[in-house]
């Protein structure tokens, strides 16, 4: 086996390089931006395919340096909420409280399953917190933030391993099946949004559609 490192700044160089590839396939594979595939997904997951062939194919073994990656996490985490004004989640009546109770309901769903799941293969005790909402609602960044307490409390040396695995699958799935449902959705009720609503973020699709 090859281990080849790759060091902090061309690991954050590649998926930069990485995400603009998923936004060109989104482009060029119409079914891609059809179904809302995000881009990250697009490039992460022929980037992780590539890794894997390397691994099995080649015997390289590619890890990559993340240096960059909690302070990336606390500039996106910092900014996730700016636009949120509270008049809107007031004025959002019944669809806002809807989902609301959706969301409390699939927290209780994914942290039953975690803890029967763990208690069912006989998992080491503490696992069945990344297997849940801590991983799967919390994300990325409430995995690494809860790890090394984890870690220490239940003695779990690859706690953050886990965590991040099941986060990453969950957004993933969440990713490859949220885009075609909510299509669906959209389709079948004939919904559409306001056409002169000024973006917050993103492009329009009339700019869109000039850079294609």
């Amino acid at each position: 086996m090859t281990p080849i490192e790759v060091p902090g700044l061309l690991t954050f160089t590649i998926s930069i390089v990485v995400f603009f590839i998923g936004a060109h396939l989104n482009r060029i594979i119409p079914i891609l931006g059809r179904w809302t595939i995000p881009e990250a997904v697009t490039g992460g997951l022929l980037a992780s395919t590539a890794t894997l062939a390397a691994y099995e194919l080649l015997d390289v073994e590619i890890t990559f340096t993340l240096e960059a990656r909690d302070l990336l996490l606390l500039y996106f985490f910092t900014g996730v909420g700016l636009n949120a004004r509270v008049k809107d989640l007031i004025g959002s009546g019944r669809p806002f409280l809807v989902l609301l109770s959706l969301t409390l309901c699939f927290l209780v769903i994914q942290n039953v399953i975690a803890i029967a799941s763990a208690a069912t293969l006989g998992l080491p005790e503490g696992m069945s917190i990344f297997l849940g909402s801590a991983s799967l609602i919390g994300g990325h960044g409430t995995t690494i933030a809860w790890a090394p307490l984890i870690s220490a409390r239940y003695g779990l040396n690859n706690a953050l391993e886990v965590g991040i695995a099941s986060s990453t699958l969950g957004l993933v799935i969440a990713s490859l099946i949220g885009g075609p449902i909510g299509r669906l959705l959209i389709t079948r009720h004939g919904l559409r949004g306001a056409t002169d609503e000024d973006l917050t973020i993103g492009l329009s699709a009339a700019v869109r559609k000039t850079m294609t």
